[in-house]
């Protein structure tokens, strides 16, 4: 129809209407699409406060680690979307642009799940950050791998420079001044079907009412526990080897399952495997197990027990009779 048009009217108008489309794409991105991705600046409620520095210029002073999608038990297995939040605040301005990087890890180290991104997902550009200007990203991960027991992983957050050669996070700095492992949390991660134990050795000893001993095995010891009540605190397992005369040779004391799935984090009905290695006690016949309060350093109440029993302690002997099951 343009056409019908002197030269000059017709550029003219062609003129106005792409200017036209370009202001709609710019009201587009500035007026719609940008304010539906402006990034969170409402503060964590429920999360854990954190203090780690990075580069004396950006903070997190809150986080919180959860399934995507909560479930009763708070768990994560294979399969599931865990969702790291940290609440970050500039302290001074930063001259360069840093990338963010959220991992979940094992006890063991193996990273279970590691995602790479922006702050603000590429809105927070941390060259723009204002100094005291708070805001709040998340940060979903998933879980493609199953894990073969229970554990409670560690959620890792740390900054980095994505330009630089070997990409490693720059140094955590925590309120003491010390550098540490960036942990903003922790999360409960379960395997997709629950491991089924046949102890070599049946057995059946209460703690409290709280933590039941089934069964174990040796070479190496391997203790089977039964979370029977929740307990609000991570306990600690002596371990204290004897002679055949009663004394006391050598110990190793250490927390169930070294610590990659304490206590507090067990659920009634959960069987625990917990392996032991043993220092060389030559002479060492027969070994004591119970547990004790790292905070009040009391032992937890041994209440029935069918192995031989004292002192809120159990016994197991090392070199059991041929073909005797205790």
């Amino acid at each position: 129809w343009h056409t019908f048009l002197p030269n000059r009217i017709a550029m003219g108008f062609s003129g106005l209407v792409t200017a036209g489309l370009i202001a709609l794409n710019v009201y587009s991105l500035g007026g719609l699409i940008y304010p539906a991705f402006t990034p969170n600046s409402q503060p964590i409620t429920g999360g854990l406060p954190v203090n780690l520095t990075f580069l004396d210029s950006l903070q997190i002073t809150a986080a919180q680690v959860e399934p995507l999608q909560p479930n009763d038990s708070s768990a994560a297995t294979a399969g599931d979307a865990v969702a790291i939040t940290v609440q970050w605040q500039p302290l001074q301005p930063i001259p360069e642009n840093y990338s963010v990087a959220a991992t979940l890890l094992a006890p063991d180290g193996q990273v279970l799940s590691q995602r790479e991104t922006y702050p603000g997902l590429g809105l927070r550009p941390t060259r723009y950050l204002t100094p005291g200007d708070t805001f709040t990203d998340i940060y979903p991960l998933q879980l493609d791998r199953d894990v073969a027991a229970p554990m409670a992983a560690q959620a890792i957050v740390t900054l980095f420079d994505f330009n630089s050669d070997t990409r490693t996070g720059f140094p955590a700095i925590d309120a003491n001044g010390n550098t540490v492992t960036p942990i903003v949390g922790y999360i409960k991660v379960v395997p997709t079907h629950w491991p089924e134990y046949q102890p070599t050795y049946p057995a059946a000893a209460n703690f409290n009412n709280a933590i039941a001993l089934t069964g174990y095995d040796l070479d190496p010891l391997t203790l089977y526990w039964e979370s029977l009540a929740p307990v609000n605190e991570d306990y600690n397992l002596f371990v204290h080897l004897f002679d055949d005369e009663g004394n006391l040779i050598s110990q190793a004391d250490a927390p169930p399952t070294q610590d990659a799935y304490p206590t507090h984090w067990w659920e009634p009905g959960e069987i625990i495997a917990d392996r032991h290695s043993l220092p060389t006690a030559p002479g060492a016949t027969r070994v004591r197990i119970g547990f004790y309060s790292l905070i009040t350093e009391q032992r937890l109440p041994l209440l029935e027990s069918t192995l031989p029993a004292q002192d809120n302690s159990v016994e197991i002997e090392l070199t059991p009779v041929q073909g005797k099951e205790e």
